[in-house]
């Protein structure tokens, strides 16, 4: 009897979480000292984040309190604004003051500060795909043109 209250209790708890976030949490934007996290609320509260380096708990900093409201939907994008480049965050969300328990890790990362320092981060041009695409559209044309 007990032990079906406290998983009530507990099942009421996850739920509320589930309730209060309609969507999200998403990192959206990572800059070389912040993070942006976006989420959509299901009505109108206030949110704020505590963050810390992963393992560094004590390091611990949250951000001000962000106010989820009808006119913008409840959206809201939440700025970690004291993020080192090339370290790995956790977080945790805060809606009116309680921790909500989410069932996965949230974690987040700023990129590592490399402009004329190491090389750059590598990357694929897209003028390989252009020409790529381009050969192809050619070919579809003038196999049509020749029929």
């Amino acid at each position: 009897m007990l032990f079906s209250f406290l998983l009530a209790i507990i099942c009421s708890f996850s739920a509320t979480a589930q309730q209060a976030i309609k969507a999200g949490p998403m990192v959206t934007h990572a800059d070389m000292r912040q993070v942006t996290i976006w989420l959509q609320m299901s009505s109108e509260c206030n949110v704020s984040i505590q963050y810390a380096p992963i393992g560094q708990s004590s390091l611990s900093k949250k951000t001000k309190v962000y106010h989820a409201d009808q006119q913008d939907n409840h959206c809201l994008h939440i700025v970690l604004d004291s993020i080192e480049q090339g370290n790995r965050y956790t977080y945790e969300i805060f809606v009116n003051e309680q921790k909500l328990q989410i069932s996965y890790p949230l974690e987040c990362s700023a990129p590592p500060l490399w402009q004329w320092r190491t090389d750059p981060p590598t990357f694929k041009r897209s003028e390989e795909h252009t020409s790529e695409l381009q050969s192809r559209q050619y070919l579809v044309c003038r196999l049509l043109l020749e029929k």
